[in-house]
């Protein structure tokens, strides 16, 4: 009895470490499919211009707004059509005696027919609504696209400014280790090697905050494409300051002749422009047009009865005897465009109060930027190699030298910080002058 239940427990093993070994290869299998998935959705960025088509090909919120524009569109093709007829049909269970007969039936078609220019007005004036909905839909394209670019910059700085830290962190060694060489042989102190190791920990908490920070704007990002979205290593991330676009002569009147939003405001003037005369017209009377035909039936009484059928034709006007609704909406548009007129100039001055805003900070950042390109930067670099020069003669001590290396990195740390804001505020002015259209996805 004893082996047989040995035997038995044995085979139960056998079967459960079998039944494990299938969960796992399927539980394995379905990870690298998800793995496969992921890594084929993933939008690895190398460029600008993926972004940009990305957006104006993905982003959800501007499918929205095409989808709206696209209704408005059709709802113009509706409102411009005539009302459909009414056709009836009336029995009589009890026939209804006249002189011709015995009357059955009634067939009855009936038309409306709105004042001549109705139709086409509010034809009209649904177009020009889809028409600001389109202009609209400019707008919104190029927020997304200005926001796209402004995370790459961000991002773009952050990475730079990472492969500073490498960079640090390998002189740091360097220096840690010819500290420690120092204080082994006597020549030098323990402080130094405090110090340096000090300010590689410091480095270590500045790069995992680097790090947080890249996974929420590469987040953010993922939203702006609608998908998980990973940044090339192999790409090196230039700054692009162009700065061909100031010297082309851009104005404020260009940026008002440019921008979407103007065009939204004039499609919205011309939508109120459009419900005023139509509110005009509704003083004027519609009609209705109307045919029934009786049917009468043979009889044998009266004598003159000869069942002949008969026809009638009928004319109705709808009299717009309610002049204080029609006086009301006639007000109502002459206040909607009161309304466009007041928005039409905040937007204009809100856009030439953002033309000299960027302007001025481009003129600023573009000073900071050669500030420490031609002068900051040298001039760091200079104190540094002399310091090393003094250091190896034995003129200065250890901590004069990490100040001096300290320096550079600091300086270096703030410019990638105006390169990035540079080139954010260099996307903000071909947003602004209306120019960020040609130069990013007027082929798209």
């Amino acid at each position: 009895m004893v082996p047989q239940d040995t035997d038995f427990s044995e085979v139960t093993m056998r079967r459960k470490s079998i039944y494990l070994g299938l969960l796992a290869l399927i539980g394995l299998s379905f990870l690298i499919s998800s793995a496969m998935a992921q890594s084929v959705d993933t939008l690895e960025i190398v460029s600008e211009s993926q972004i940009v088509r990305r957006i104006v090909e993905s982003n959800l919120q501007l499918s929205v707004v095409e989808y709206q524009t696209l209704q408005l569109f059709e709802r113009s093709k509706q409102v411009g059509t005539l009302p459909d007829p009414t056709v009836g049909i009336t029995s009589f269970p009890y026939p209804v005696f006249t002189a011709e007969g015995s009357q059955r039936a009634q067939f009855q078609f009936t038309q409306a027919i709105p004042y001549p220019g109705k139709l086409a007005l509010r034809s009209e004036a649904k177009e020009w609504e889809a028409r600001a909905s389109e202009s609209s839909e400019e707008t919104i394209k190029e927020k997304l696209i200005l926001d796209g670019l402004t995370e790459l910059s961000e991002i773009k700085m952050l990475i730079r400014q990472r492969l500073l830290i490498f960079r640090y962190r390998k002189v740091l060694r360097d220096f840690e280790s010819v500290a420690d060489t120092r204080y082994r042989v006597g020549t030098g102190t323990q402080q130094a090697v405090l110090k340096a190791q000090l300010e590689r920990n410091a480095l270590d908490a500045r790069e995992s905050d680097l790090s947080q920070k890249i996974k929420a704007k590469k987040r953010k990002l993922a939203i702006l494409v609608d998908g998980p979205v990973s940044i090339s290593s192999s790409v090196e991330w230039e700054w692009r300051h162009d700065l061909r676009t100031l010297s082309i002569g851009l104005s404020e009147e260009t940026a008002l002749l440019n921008r979407p939003e103007i065009d939204v405001l004039e499609a919205m003037n011309n939508h109120a422009s459009s419900l005023t005369s139509l509110a005009k017209k509704d003083w004027r009377p519609d009609f209705k047009f109307g045919v029934t035909y009786f049917n009468i039936g043979d009889q044998a009484f009266p004598p003159q009865a000869s069942g002949r059928d008969a026809l009638a034709m009928m004319v109705g006007v709808t009299l717009p005897i309610q002049r204080g609704r029609l006086k009301s909406r006639l007000e109502e548009t002459h206040i909607r465009q009161s309304e466009i007129r007041a928005q039409t100039w905040w937007t204009q001055r809100s856009i030439r109060e953002e033309f000299r805003h960027v302007l001025e900070t481009i003129t600023l950042l573009i000073e900071q930027r050669d500030l420490y390109e031609r002068a900051l930067l040298p001039q760091a670099e200079t104190t540094l190699q002399s310091t090393i020069s003094a250091y190896t003669t034995g003129e200065v001590g250890f901590l004069d030298l990490l100040d001096a290396q300290r320096m550079v990195f600091d300086l270096s740390w703030q410019f990638e910080d105006v390169s990035a804001r540079l080139e954010k505020a260099l996307y903000s002015f071909e947003k602004a002058t209306g120019t960020i259209r040609s130069r990013h996805y007027a082929d798209l």
